[in-house]
């Protein structure tokens, strides 16, 4: 048998890419995977397009954005199968001379309330650019949630790519770039990125199948 298998790219770098082939052989079964979002994962799979959704967000988060879109989903209605959890994290270029920021910064960042580095002591860097996945992703929601606590990041600011590895190759090449990241994309999707670290950054991504 063929499953359908849609969803975020957090969850197929942590899980799918390492293990694809294993849980293949031992389930008996052939995994026709699509790498979108948590989002575009968990559409597909009420759409009746996916038999699983990869998600890297708490469910009840994404069926809050789809109440929020007038579709409402029974959270009794959906098994979920926790499969860990990954850190997030801010990455810059390998040569930023920006040595680590707080989380008081980062949120000023990710509102734009902040738009310039000179306010963070990098003048020489002049305009903050921020590069983020798409909205619909996994990281994007839990950023909000827990990071912003609810409000909500800047996309008028934010310059917005279709999964979380773009946004390593994009940072990578922007002297003046800060991307929202993951611990679970492989390292060879980091290329030309380092960690940032940030005072103060404790939050993680629940994995799970539904």
């Amino acid at each position: 048998p063929v499953i359908r298998i849609n969803g975020s790219s957090t969850v197929t770098g942590a899980v799918m890419i390492p293990y694809e082939e294993e849980i293949q052989k031992a389930a008996g079964v052939t995994l026709n995977r699509l790498t979108t979002s948590s989002g575009r994962g968990f559409q597909a799979l009420l759409d009746d397009r996916a038999d699983l959704a990869m998600v890297s967000s708490r469910p009840a988060t994404l069926i809050e954005r789809m109440a929020a879109k007038g579709r409402v989903v029974d959270e009794g209605s959906i098994e979920t199968y926790f499969l860990g959890s990954v850190d997030i994290q801010f990455i810059v270029p390998e040569a930023s001379p920006v040595k680590g920021l707080t989380i008081e910064q980062i949120r000023s960042i990710l509102t734009g309330e902040v738009t310039g580095w000179a306010d963070l002591g990098y003048p020489e860097l002049g305009d903050i650019r921020l590069i983020t996945e798409n909205p619909t992703g996994g990281m994007f929601a839990t950023a909000e949630k827990e990071i912003l606590v609810g409000e909500a990041i800047n996309q008028d600011f934010a310059t917005s790519l279709q999964n979380g590895p773009q946004v390593a190759v994009v940072v990578s090449q922007l002297p003046n770039g800060i991307g929202l990241f993951s611990s679970a994309i492989q390292p060879e999707l980091r290329q030309g990125t380092r960690v940032l670290p940030v005072e103060g950054l404790d939050v993680s991504q629940s994995m799970a199948l539904i």
